[in-house]
């Protein structure tokens, strides 16, 4: 899934997605979460 397309998903910036793929910022609230967990699917193991 493009970036884009997992940000508008989660209702959130393609840059906050970005930031989350960085570690810089972890998301918050359930919804978020999920998003986490996708990003962390979609970026692999570290």
């Amino acid at each position: 899934m493009p970036r884009s397309e997992l940000a508008h998903r989660l209702g959130v910036d393609v840059s906050t997605v970005w930031r989350w793929e960085k570690g810089r910022s972890r998301p918050t609230g359930s919804r978020l979460k999920r998003g986490e967990a996708l990003v962390t699917a979609l970026s692999g193991p570290r």
